[in-house]
């Protein structure tokens, strides 16, 4: 069984970021269901972060392989860290339940994703420090000035 992910790697804090998961079956049962979930270790252990909607897969057949295809919304709300690695694990269900069904657990799944700086932080490092450096430029220009002349 082979696993995708495909997600935007750098986003801005307070946004939810889709995370398309691809799983293409070759080896043998046919997959029933399916569900894509955050560890629950990482969930309890790591603040800001948690899943919006979960997924929904849908299934095909091409070329004697199933291929499911999904999403999974990750809604990052107050992470602190500047490189996250959310971990992502597959659970499903095989078989022709005939003979009997058998689970699956897949993963972890690791989606690293850097987290952006928030517009505060870009206001005050980009705009604010420039500023403040420039009045005090000109303050001092103006002190020299003053004294050269009195």
């Amino acid at each position: 069984m082979g696993v995708k992910l495909n997600y935007e790697k750098i986003a801005p804090p307070d946004k939810i970021v889709d995370v398309s998961i691809e799983i293409e079956n070759i080896s043998g049962p046919y997959i029933l269901v399916c569900k894509a979930f955050i560890d629950e270790e990482f969930e309890k252990t790591t603040k800001g972060i948690k899943i919006a909607e979960n997924p929904r897969f849908e299934s095909k057949i091409e070329e004697n392989r199933q291929i499911l295809r999904g999403r999974i919304s990750i809604d990052i709300i107050e992470c602190q860290n500047k490189i996250i690695n959310i971990p992502l694990v597959i659970l499903g269900v095989y078989g022709e339940c005939e003979g009997g069904c058998e689970n699956f657990l897949e993963g972890p799944f690791l989606c690293s994703i850097q987290i952006e700086k928030s517009t505060k932080e870009h206001y005050y490092q980009y705009i604010l420090v420039p500023l403040f450096l420039c009045a005090v430029f000109i303050l001092f220009v103006l002190l020299k000035n003053k004294k050269e002349y009195s």
